[in-house]
């Protein structure tokens, strides 16, 4: 209903939309930043979360999937980011290029470097 105009409520029944891949996007991104400002001033390592922090980081991949599998190309390079570099997931070269690779086909430069690298 998005590609019509239609921004927030079914013109037919009026219930709201769900959130697009740029609103899923940023929410992961806003969720993913402050785990990442916990890991950074040394309150807690990527591999010994405290449970507040994994269910957010958790909560983040979620979001991050759900953009990504609408195609949403930032969303597709944060994923292929986390795998690589073992952020909260379990470290997977495979995963990563694979995220990589489709947001990167889509000319998202910062998923074009990382794929060269």
């Amino acid at each position: 209903m998005r590609k019509f105009g239609v921004k927030q409520v079914c013109p037919l029944c009026r219930s709201p939309l769900p959130p697009g891949p740029e609103k899923l996007n940023d929410d992961a991104t806003r969720r993913y930043m402050q785990v990442a400002r916990l890991v950074d001033r040394g309150d807690a390592s990527w591999s010994n979360l405290p449970a507040a922090a994994q269910r957010d980081l958790d909560a983040a991949m979620s979001e991050w999937q759900r953009a990504a599998d609408e195609g949403f190309a930032e969303a597709q390079c944060n994923l292929g980011l986390m795998f690589e570099y073992g952020r909260g997931v379990v470290e997977s070269d495979e995963k990563a290029a694979v995220w990589l690779k489709k947001s990167a086909d889509q000319g998202h430069a910062k998923a074009q470097h990382n794929l060269g690298i």
